[in-house]
């Protein structure tokens, strides 16, 4: 398409509402999108997500300029495309774009996902700039997908300037593999709070040259963000200018605020928090990161009987059992030292079918994408305990053995009233009982 130009308003749109591919020129001004399951919705929680696939302004193609808009979708609000196979008729990449004066809230102004190609896609010259977003889900959003042996992709000379994003109710800024559950090897939507969610990071894509510049977040609901790349195609040039994050939440990275790694990044002016593996920090890869896992929603029904026999290594056979020793509180003091294993592990028994529950302690345990060796997180003022691999939630298991221990001296008094004998003949309860075992 050479030369077009839009102005209008698109109101419960049922799938994305401007897809445009391969495009010399383009104009979009004045246009309004409103993708909404209530009208008068003002966050994307419950039934609102639902409404995925309804993308504001999608394009590939050059020479692109989207000014003066009004998006509130349940998708991207504005995204650059790639163009398959190497190019189309009127441009080989997308490039030389200015989008300004946008208010958007839904998945954020977006560069992807950019997917590689035997001829080598690219995506370049790209300007955010002059833009807010209110109770989006993201805010920045660059993200890649895998592709096959022997195929690349490029995303260079990318800038994000004067942007405000207010109260977002996801990652505000998401650099990186791209989360989806339709395209094999990527990113997982649950991750990093389900147990098992993977977000590994292909090597396809280089991504350099990128400054996000006089950029404020106010009040996320989550840590700042993530910025992931790898290890062998490290994202390059990656720079912070003056990017300040106000109360940022701690879950679930905790102090360090962001997940960091295979970064070569800088930052400048007043940026804080600062990405750690950025200005020559550690790179946390190959090795497993402890993170604070709190404030997360545990959606679904259930009980992991499994998981609690793992934990506390065969002595309670499952959540009902485990309940009998700690008693049922658990499962609705959110000040219990274990109610954030029961809100996970048994939700069943807990009674938290079709309910969803936020977890206000913090748990310090092992995640499954990446570490540094030493983790400030894990700390004591999160009232949490560095954990090993082969001990995390030991925690859990060091419950139950106290609880023997009252039991041990309940047992121990009551053999004394009951024999008068010497201390050398009491009956003590072994800690090492088989389930089941009182």
């Amino acid at each position: 398409m050479n030369d077009c130009s839009l102005r209008w308003t698109a109101i419960d749109p049922p799938l994305w509402v401007t897809d445009i591919s391969d495009v010399d020129g383009a104009e979009i001004q004045d246009c309004k999108v409103l993708a909404k399951w209530d009208a008068t919705a003002t966050n994307h929680g419950g039934r609102e997500l639902e409404a995925f696939n309804t993308d504001g302004f999608d394009l590939s193609g050059k020479n692109v300029h989207i000014h003066d808009v009004d998006i509130w979708t349940q998708d991207d609000c504005i995204a650059v495309k790639d163009l398959p196979n190497g190019g189309g008729i009127y441009a080989r990449c997308s490039e030389n774009w200015l989008v300004e004066r946008v208010n958007c809230s839904g998945l954020g102004l977006t560069i992807g996902s950019i997917g590689a190609t035997s001829q080598g896609t690219c995506v370049r010259n790209i300007t955010f700039r002059d833009s807010t977003m209110v109770s989006t889900v993201k805010g920045v959003y660059i993200k890649s997908r895998p592709g096959d042996a022997g195929t690349t992709s490029v995303i260079e000379n990318v800038v994000y300037q004067n942007i405000t994003i207010t109260s977002p109710e996801s990652w505000p800024i998401w650099i990186g593999p791209a989360q989806q559950a339709d395209t094999a090897g990527a990113c997982a939507l649950t991750w990093p709070d389900e147990s098992g969610a993977v977000c590994p990071v292909s090597s396809e894509c280089t991504m350099q040259n990128i400054t996000l510049r006089d950029i404020e977040i106010i009040n996320p609901s989550t840590s700042p963000g993530v910025i992931l790349g790898n290890e062998s195609n490290p994202i390059k040039s990656l720079v912070f200018d003056n990017v300040i994050v106000r109360n940022p939440a701690l879950a679930p990275w905790g102090k360090s605020y962001y997940a960091c790694y295979g970064v070569e990044g800088s930052t400048m002016g007043d940026t804080w928090p600062r990405p750690p593996c950025f200005d020559g920090g550690p790179q946390c890869l190959n090795a497993t990161r402890y993170v604070a896992n709190g404030n997360s929603h545990h959606n679904g029904c259930g009980d992991d009987d499994a998981a609690i026999e793992e934990l506390t290594g065969g002595f309670l056979s499952g959540c009902s059992e485990a309940l009998q020793h700690i008693g049922p509180d658990v499962c609705s003091d959110p000040s219990h030292v274990y109610y954030a294993f029961a809100q996970r592990y048994c939700k069943s028994t807990c009674g938290l079918c079709g309910r969803r529950r936020r977890a206000i302690d913090y748990a310090c345990h092992e995640e499954l994408s990446y570490i540094c060796g030493a983790d400030s997180v894990c700390s004591g003022e999160l009232n949490a305990i560095k954990r090993s691999p082969a001990t995390a939630y030991l925690g859990f298991l060091g419950g139950i053995l106290a609880v023997i221990g009252v039991m041990y001296l309940v047992l121990t008094r009551w053999n004394r009233r009951q024999q008068n004998d010497t201390e050398d003949q009491q009956v003590m309860l072994p800690l090492t009982a088989e389930p089941g075992a009182n």
